[in-house]
């Protein structure tokens, strides 16, 4: 009796110390250097940061793996540091020997070039050129369906980096088995410095807790360059989108991108009281956006050369355990002295985190595609090791609210299943299929 009421005890007191630590303003920053030479992952939690050189890769290769709702197989461009270029050349993967610098003749035109869309990770520069009405198109190669999922390229690309220029073929993306990754292959344009790449989530480097597989084409290597993707919230670092400057119409921004199922809610009203506000009240707003945060929470003063930070703007923000955190930044420097880049921000915990979701092992993948919905529509596509007569699919909103509930029947193997996204209005879903004794669910993005 005594040791159940020690254990009691024990357990009633981590929950007050718990709850003590919610609702109280906490001051941190982070510094990205001189001209924002570095990146900086930043987790909210316990205000870990890792700091990280920004110019070190140029292309960066997604680890999600297949099934999974942010699942697109996608490659990034390092557009910011490394003013790294994107091209697709309309040539297919046959034609990856014979072509040579003066195939490229009216081919690398600054405003043709691809470029991430930093609204999704799942966006990266080489998915630009896909057929938004093909559902197995993804941009660089095509989902070959049933049995492996596996992706064949069949396209070249040229990417420039400075004034040096070659010529990619993504060849595959092998989705199961021990082999999971990207095979491609890279030369210069006139043949030389062919080199056949392997990036896998396993081998060498255990890439399955990262989004990213990073590359340095000049030296040929691949680099493991972030935190566990658990281990962090938001990302301080460079990229470009359109603008008003430079021949291509794109510009540098400095701002936060959030990590994957990060959700974030920004409030921006006249006299708001941060100490006040209740992140109840906007759960309308919470979006999966990458770039949610993004940059313009601070303005440039161009009489004054200095920057000022608004304070009609706060943060509210979901982390992957399912803890709620409110952010409110208070200075940036910017690129004037010191010149250590730093930004000054208020946090405070709201919740505590959620329980963990479990695994079901009658599912061999679940994805949603293409996720974002385009056109009005996605697939639903699962992959059951025994048939369902009696299932259903049920579409909630955030807030738990059923808005779809239908009746489907699953045959053994993968099932496409057509839902209409039209009559939905932008925001965030949640999709599940369950025939009663197991139950799977993935984020949906309607934009």
């Amino acid at each position: 009796m005594k040791i159940k009421s020690l254990l009691l005890l024990t357990a009633l007191s981590a929950g007050i110390e718990a709850n003590a630590q919610l609702n109280v303003w906490a001051t941190d920053s982070i510094e990205m250097g001189a001209n924002y030479a570095n990146d900086v992952f930043y987790n909210l939690k316990n205000g870990n940061k890792k700091v990280q050189v920004a110019n070190d890769w140029d292309l960066a290769f997604q680890m999600t793996a297949f099934g999974d709702s942010a699942f697109n197989a996608t490659i990034r461009a390092n557009h910011a540091k490394k003013k790294v270029e994107v091209y697709s050349v309309h040539v297919d993967s046959a034609g990856f020997d014979a072509y040579t610098a003066a195939d490229t003749a009216g081919m690398l035109k600054p405003t043709m070039q691809q470029v991430n869309n930093e609204v999704s990770w799942g966006e990266g520069a080489f998915f630009q050129n896909r057929d938004a009405s093909d559902l197995f198109d993804y941009g660089w190669g095509r989902y070959q369906g049933s049995p492996n999922h596996n992706l064949r390229g069949d396209s070249v690309y040229v990417v420039k980096v400075g004034a040096a220029a070659y010529k990619i073929l993504v060849m595959d993306y092998t989705s199961i088995g021990p082999n999971i990754g990207y095979t491609f292959r890279i030369a210069a344009l006139d043949g030389s410095s062919d080199n056949t790449v392997n990036i896998k989530r396993s081998t060498p480097t255990d890439f399955k807790t990262r989004l990213w597989a990073y590359y340095n084409i000049a030296s040929n290597t691949v680099i493991d360059r972030e935190p566990s993707k658990t281990d962090w919230d938001m990302l301080f670092t460079q990229y470009v989108k359109k603008g008003i400057f430079g021949p291509s119409g794109l510009q540098v921004y400095t701002g936060v991108l959030v990590n994957q199922n990060v959700m974030v809610a920004k409030v921006r009203k006249m006299g708001l009281d941060a100490d006040t506000a209740n992140y109840m009240n906007y759960m309308s707003l919470f979006t999966t956006k990458t770039n949610t945060i993004g940059d313009d929470w601070k303005v440039f003063d161009q009489p004054n050369m200095k920057y000022i930070v608004s304070d009609s703007t706060t943060y509210f923000i979901k982390t992957n355990d399912g803890a709620y955190h409110q952010l409110l930044f208070t200075r940036f420097d910017g690129a004037f002295p010191p010149f250590t880049g730093k930004v000054v921000f208020d946090k405070r915990k709201l919740t505590q985190p959620t329980g963990v979701k479990s695994q079901v092992r009658d599912i061999e993948a679940f994805v949603i595609v293409p996720n974002p919905s385009v056109n009005g529509k996605v697939n639903v596509m699962i992959d059951v090791k025994e048939a369902a007569q009696n299932a259903r699919l049920v579409i909630t909103d955030i807030t738990g609210k059923v808005i779809e509930n239908n009746a489907v029947i699953l045959t053994t193997g993968l099932n496409a299943l057509e839902v209409k996204t039209s009559g939905l209005v932008a925001g965030s879903y949640f999709v599940t299929i369950t025939n009663g004794s197991w139950k799977v669910s993935d984020r949906l993005i309607v934009q």
